[in-house]
């Protein structure tokens, strides 16, 4: 199935199979701060997935997934079969930052975030098939793109304008565009004269 990109409805599977029901319940808010899982970490569920399966040798299907008007190719569905959740070990306040091994038992449901490059180093282009977006605005030309997140959490390092200044640095003909989900925090935390634009979650990611 993975092996030739196309898209199925995976009807009472009876073989070696992993999914990940999350990524229904992820959607496309402009303010996130009540939803559970942001649109990078659900791509980083997709992808962590699809590795996982590759390298197993198993497959793989998803429930629906709202962003996936977006994306040219449709990720393989699932009907209503039934998996064993499989909780991915956390290791960073509640959350599996770092990358914890393929080994995931068959026929699970798998539930973390999956949040490691190498989940998926080996298959990436079938990551960029999934990933390949349509074209849903004009992208900004001639110019540096910063992505300001503001995740209403303090245990995560907060940068500052030296930050920011010190990057721009390199490209110092280029003019700067910031692209947030709340232009006033990183305004505070920037403190640039330029361009806050605030956009749906997909729509910072396709301009990115």
């Amino acid at each position: 199935m993975h092996g030739e990109h196309k898209a199925t409805t995976l009807k009472g599977y009876r073989g070696n199979m992993i999914t990940c029901s999350r990524i229904s319940i992820s959607v496309n808010a402009c303010i996130q701060k009540e939803m559970p899982f942001g649109l990078g970490n659900t791509l980083f569920m997709i992808a962590g997935i699809i590795g996982i399966a590759t390298k197993n040798g198993y497959s793989f299907g998803f429930e629906e997934w709202p962003s996936q008007e977006f994306f040219i190719n449709p990720l393989p569905k699932l009907d209503d079969t039934k998996f064993a959740v499989h909780n991915v070990p956390r290791d960073y306040h509640d959350f599996d930052i770092c990358f914890q091994g393929f080994d995931v038992p068959d026929n699970s449901n798998i539930h973390g975030y999956l949040g490691s490059w190498k989940y998926f180093d080996h298959c990436k282009d079938l990551i960029r098939h999934y990933f390949t977006m349509k074209k849903i605005t004009e992208p900004y030309k001639d110019c540096v793109i910063i992505s300001y997140r503001d995740y209403y959490q303090t245990e995560w390092a907060k940068l500052d304008q030296e930050y920011y200044l010190r990057a721009l640095s390199h490209f110092p003909n280029k003019r700067a565009i910031v692209v947030t989900n709340n232009p006033e925090a990183a305004y505070k935390a920037i403190q640039l004269d330029c361009a806050y634009i605030h956009n749906s979650p997909i729509m910072d990611f396709y301009l990115l």
